[in-house]
């Protein structure tokens, strides 16, 4: 004699609460920041630029 066996789990009702499921509350916030070395060059020189041109050739 075989018993099928069933899931008694009930399944959630995802459609009618707020806040169930994969739904963020809070984004990222991307921000740009300059590195210390471009505040402490004495000569207020783009130190990016001059590291993209030297590995630029």
């Amino acid at each position: 004699m075989t018993v099928e066996k069933t899931d008694m789990t009930t399944p959630p009702d995802l459609t009618q609460s707020l806040g169930t499921g994969a739904v963020p509350e809070m984004l990222p916030v991307f921000q740009d920041f300059l590195p210390p070395c471009n505040h402490g060059c004495p000569a207020g020189e783009n130190i990016q630029e001059w590291l993209d041109k030297a590995q630029a050739g």
